[in-house]
């Protein structure tokens, strides 16, 4: 049976629900979940429901994450990446800390529910241990998907580079659609229904 690792993009209450679902899918096969580690900004945290839920540790580090406008409705590009670069120096401990945590459970596999910096981590580190990718926004990532609504280029550039910056190095991207989509061979694009419906 295999050891997995995952690593969440804590932002988002839609990712950490999804993990929490594989995790237990995971567990009725035999396999083991070591541990959740959450990317999150600097004044975010983990839900208690996940640290309930999880039943495993849960852990988090400072990872990048979109700041958004006043009404909550568009990215605000600029900032974001200014905040992000402004911020180099806590992403060089959290790459320390992704290392700690890969030699301490020495996993099989790693998931990744959408997180930046484990992306990163990945091009810059190439660890030999397997990366598959879980999240509805991989979709983004499909020659055939077309944005539903004309218009906010800039925001349509900045999702999918983001999107394309979680999978860096996945051997696999699993796209979670209420709908089918072809596999993208090439890509390594699954079409997966969610894990919690």
């Amino acid at each position: 049976m295999s050891r997995f690792l995952f690593f969440i993009q804590g932002d988002g209450r839609g990712h950490m629900t999804q993990a929490i679902a594989l995790k237990q899918i995971l567990e009725e096969e035999g396999h083991t979940v070591c541990e959740f580690l959450a990317g999150k900004k600097a004044n975010g945290s983990i839900p208690d429901y996940v640290k309930e839920k999880a039943r495993c540790p849960v852990s988090s580090f400072e990872s990048p994450g979109f700041v958004m406008d006043a009404q909550n409705k568009a990215i605000r590009l600029g900032r974001s990446v200014w905040e992000s670069l402004f911020r180099v120096k806590e992403y060089r401990r959290s790459f320390e800390f992704i290392r700690q945590k890969m030699l301490e459970h020495q996993p099989d596999i790693i998931i990744n529910f959408y997180e930046p910096l484990i992306g990163l981590f990945y091009f810059f580190n190439d660890p030999p241990i397997p990366l598959v990718s879980f999240a509805h926004q991989y979709i983004y990532n499909h020659p055939g998907f077309e944005f539903p609504v004309r218009g906010r280029i800039k925001d349509k550039i900045a999702i999918k580079f983001y999107t394309q910056l979680t999978s860096l190095r996945s051997k696999k991207q699993f796209a979670l659609s209420f709908y089918p989509i072809n596999d993208n061979v090439r890509r390594s694009i699954i079409g997966t229904p969610p894990l919690l419906q």
